[in-house]
């Protein structure tokens, strides 16, 4: 059999190059992404769990948590006082004084929202 030279088929490159998905950057740089979402995803996860909590839930576990605190001595009463204002301040600016008021107010959030629901 004749070879036609019209049908030959020659070899336009001179050399072989890699794919640039088989190089070591590409690597090198898709473990990195891969890292960066899976950090990414862990961090958005871990914030979403830690404010999943309504802030007057909050507010009703720490009220709770610091009427079992035992007050003996006069450091542990200005503790409980730096506590309590720590917790009930943001409510001052809305005219709530008194612990009662507090809860009573805690308490109206909370139907308000279960009726958003």
């Amino acid at each position: 059999m004749e070879s036609n030279p019209i049908l030959d088929f020659y070899d336009i490159y001179e050399y072989y190059s890699t794919p640039y998905w088989q190089k070591p950057w590409f690597y090198v740089s898709a473990i990195f992404l891969v890292g960066l979402l899976i950090g990414l995803l862990v961090f958005y996860i871990w914030f979403k769990r830690r404010h999943l909590m309504a802030p007057w839930d909050w507010a009703f576990n720490e009220l709770a948590r610091l009427s079992k605190k035992s007050l003996q001595t006069k450091d542990d009463i200005k503790r409980y006082y730096f506590e309590l204002t720590r917790i009930i301040w943001p409510s001052d600016m809305i005219g709530i004084y008194t612990t009662k008021q507090m809860m009573n107010w805690l308490c109206f959030l909370k139907k308000k929202s279960l009726m958003l629901i």
